[in-house]
């Protein structure tokens, strides 16, 4: 595949769009043999890029009424989109352009999605650390995959696999780490390559006080969702050993079994078991 869509979500980006689109015109310049297709989604920005930047055969821009969410316009602009390759980058001139480029040359029928694990060219905070290397962690955990970077905004896949599976992609909160547990569970391969990745102009979007458990929430769902069994097998695994610790505390400590709290997590454990079964035959269905 030497032809590919790259889509572009934007929302108030004033300081970098002109940057990041001076970079665009180079790389068409630059990769003549490569069919490349840049679509700007504009977010319902207070100032329309159109009054920015302007579309050319290589570059077609769509605006969104109002603000619908990071991931709507990234759904938008691949409906929209005329290649079978898709790719996705933000504009901030935060990621490196030339990292798309390059996969896109190199890319085979045999790949599913490639996305690029960013080596941070500057000093995050240790705060932000952590949190990315507890989400890594966590969902390679939960999912049995190393995953080197759930979320990374700069990936190249199909198209027909995405839009296939588009309804499980939120419009706001986290396309990036849906679309990779997706195609986990669906035993895609996902590949990780290195990418520099510098600091944005303007503020993160991300809100180290409540995304955290928005991620953890996130994780769980997809979980649940595409492998219902597992989800509630080891939740009632987990309130059957508490009635077996309960009981044996109580019965050490006291001499006599709490025997209505130790029913009741048991009988709870056993009707999450049962309740995985019925969820994951519905899923079947």
């Amino acid at each position: 595949m030497n032809s590919a869509s790259i889509i572009i979500p934007t929302f108030n980006e004033k300081n970098s769009l002109s940057t990041f689109y001076g970079k665009i015109q180079k790389i068409i310049e630059t990769n003549k043999e490569l069919k490349l297709e840049f679509i700007f989604v504009d977010d319902g920005s207070e100032i329309p890029i159109k009054n920015q930047i302007s579309e050319n055969e290589n570059i077609r821009i769509f605006l969104n009424d109002q603000n619908y969410g990071y991931g709507y316009s990234i759904k938008k602009g691949i409906r929209n989109s005329k290649y079978d390759l898709i790719g996705i980058i933000d504009s901030d001139d935060s990621y490196d352009l030339n990292f798309l480029t390059n996969e896109i040359r190199n890319f085979t029928e045999k790949k599913d999605l490639i996305v690029g694990k960013r080596n941070f060219n500057y000093d995050e905070g240790v705060i932000r650390k952590v949190y990315r290397y507890f989400l890594n962690k966590f969902s390679s955990f939960i999912f049995n995959y190393e995953i080197k970077d759930i979320n990374s905004g700069i990936r190249l896949f199909k198209k027909d696999f995405f839009l296939s599976n588009e309804k499980y992609f939120p419009d706001r909160f986290s396309i990036t780490s849906t679309q990779t547990l997706t195609y986990i569970v669906k035993n895609k391969k996902v590949e990780y390559k290195n990418t520099d990745y510098n600091k944005r102009s303007g503020k993160s979007k991300i809100n180290l006080i409540k995304d955290p458990f928005n991620f953890i929430f996130l994780i769980l769902k997809i979980f649940m969702l595409f492998a219902p069994t597992k989800f509630f097998t080891w939740l009632g695994l987990i309130f059957i050993a508490s009635s077996i610790l309960t009981a044996l505390i109580t019965l050490t400590f006291y001499n006599q079994i709490a025997d209505i709290t130790v029913l009741l997590l048991f009988l709870a454990g056993f009707n999450c078991i049962l309740f995985g079964l019925l969820a994951e035959s519905l899923r079947l269905k």
